[in-house]
């Protein structure tokens, strides 16, 4: 263990300085090259508590003193061709929780045209893009075979999650743009990496249709990498959970337009305990049903009469006006990072980046105000909601 011999070569520097200890100061040049080798190993034994110290911080309950694996996956950020072959005619017939698994091949090609193929299983997944009459292409599991992944790209994965285009392209990039937005924002979040999809149905119609979707990070790994784990299902109170990330939770979900989470009723937020900190972290996802991504599902118009509604609203916030002033301040350090994301992302056009845009605008229109108490924000909100829908 690296641990137990850091631990013998201190202890033994310890006694050699205990036993063999001379005066610093002395006159005697000879005694003086020895004191200077005596300095340099007190400066050894430093950088030899130093490393056990950072070390001791790595453990974790249940973990060795080794740093989480790298995601080969999540690596880099350029997109990925992906080639699945599949009876697909099966496959998104199959809708239901209790919908099986399906045998299908992936395959991929690196840099120099290396051919990459991996027996997988897939089987249709979620609650509300479940339902065909909300998605006609629901999102996907896809789950490995362990020994075939090592060293590919979805070395360590196992099973993973897949985001389709559900119903359109448009749908499944903005919703991409909005975990990378939180990326920005904080790394306690999911990891994305956006594909091109290439799905090759061997079911009666022999086609082949091209679409986008993305990779979304296992929640075990998304936890490991933050030095932390995951709480299943567990109702969290919320003197337990960190203030300055539920804060930015709040202001982020109130920024693209969502509304469709609940940190009391565990919706669309995960729990991640990490060691180092005192408290629990709150980690977001699933944002279809964000203003940005403007599903047409999410139209609830229908349901509502004809009282205008609106899903960029804020939940109601415990804070300071000088805890919101400390949170606005870091928003608006992002925003230039955040905007140079939308305008340099090459898979949407220059209108859909300026819709995206236009819809931040009226975030930072708000957070940008000089002296904004509380009050004055939630008065803001109002009125900017009520002039968009003008």
């Amino acid at each position: 263990m690296i641990l137990s011999n850091d631990i013998v070569k201190i202890k033994s520097l310890v006694r050699w300085w205990k036993y063999r200890n001379i005066p610093i100061f002395h006159s005697s040049k000879k005694l003086f090259n020895i004191r200077m080798n005596h300095i340099f190993h007190i400066a050894l034994i430093i950088l030899y508590m130093a490393n056990i110290n950072y070390a001791i911080s790595q453990i974790k309950p249940g973990s060795t003193a080794i740093n989480a694996k790298k995601q080969i996956l999540f690596e880099k950020d350029d997109l990925l061709y992906i080639y699945i072959l599949a009876n697909f005619d099966s496959l998104l017939n199959d809708r239901s929780d209790s919908a099986e698994f399906h045998n299908a091949k992936l395959w991929y090609y690196d840099k120099y045209c290396g051919k990459t193929k991996l027996n997988i299983k897939l089987r249709t997944r979620g609650n509300f893009r479940l339902k065909r009459e909300h998605c006609e292409f629901p999102p996907l599991r896809i789950k490995f075979y362990k020994g075939e992944i090592n060293g590919t790209l979805f070395h360590d994965q196992e099973k993973i999650k897949m985001v389709t285009h559900c119903l359109a392209d448009i749908y499944v990039l903005r919703e991409y743009i909005i975990y990378i937005i939180y990326n920005i924002l904080t790394e306690k979040s999911y990891n994305v990496r956006l594909a091109q999809l290439h799905y090759i149905n061997s079911g009666l119609i022999k086609d082949t249709t091209i679409n986008y979707a993305f990779f979304l990070e296992n929640s075990k790994l998304m936890a490991l990498r933050n030095g932390g784990k995951t709480i299943k299902n567990q109702k969290i109170s919320k003197d337990e959970l960190d203030l300055n990330y539920v804060t930015i939770l709040y202001l982020y979900q109130f920024m693209i337009g969502n509304t469709d989470w609940d940190i009391d009723l565990i919706k669309n937020i995960k729990f991640i305990d990490i060691n180092r900190y005192d408290r629990i972290i709150p980690v977001p996802y699933d944002f279809d049903w964000s203003e940005i991504v403007d599903a047409p599902y999410t139209n609830i118009g229908a349901y509502v009469g004809n009282e205008p509604w609106n899903k960029r609203k804020m939940k109601n916030l415990e804070r300071s006006d000088e805890e919101l002033k400390i949170a606005f301040k870091y928003f608006i350090s992002k925003k230039e990072e955040i905007y140079n994301l939308i305008t340099d992302f090459q898979y949407l056009s220059y209108s859909e980046s300026m819709i995206i845009l236009d819809y931040l605008d009226v975030f930072y229109s708000i957070v940008e105000k000089r002296n904004l108490t509380k009050k004055r924000f939630l008065k803001l909100i109002d009125r900017k909601i009520v002039d968009n829908q003008d």
